[in-house]
């Protein structure tokens, strides 16, 4: 891997779900174990916050009901739980996130030394 001096930045509408994803495998490749991916994932939560509780308080308003909610949660939150399900179905389907990392994404352990050279203290 050829990795340019400077910051990395990708993203997608929200930030949230494609890259989402692509940071759990970044955070992988770092060394990063599963709860921190997880918790990572969920910071997003704090910055969509108000956006969800508005609408949540608009479908309540109108007879919502809780799977009316999860549909906010999922699309203009972060879902947790969907972003856990993704995780098992990457475990299911390639053993995990590391092999994922390495058997899909081809980085191999030199790859991922340099990202770490580069990203940690």
């Amino acid at each position: 891997v050829s990795m340019p001096e400077g910051a990395a930045y990708w993203h997608c509408s929200q930030g949230k779900d494609r890259t989402g994803l692509g940071a759990a495998f970044l955070l992988c490749a770092l060394g990063a174990d599963r709860d921190l991916i997880i918790e990572d994932f969920d910071i997003s939560n704090v910055y969509y916050r108000r956006d969800v509780e508005a609408l949540r308080s608009k479908i309540l308003e109108n007879g919502g009901t809780e799977d009316d909610f999860e549909a906010v949660d999922s699309f203009v939150g972060a879902s947790k739980k969907n972003f856990i399900d993704t995780l098992v179905s990457i475990d299911r389907i390639y053993g995990g996130l590391k092999s994922y990392v390495r058997n899909i994404l081809m980085l191999s352990e030199s790859d991922e030394q340099i990202l770490r050279d580069k990203f940690l203290e």
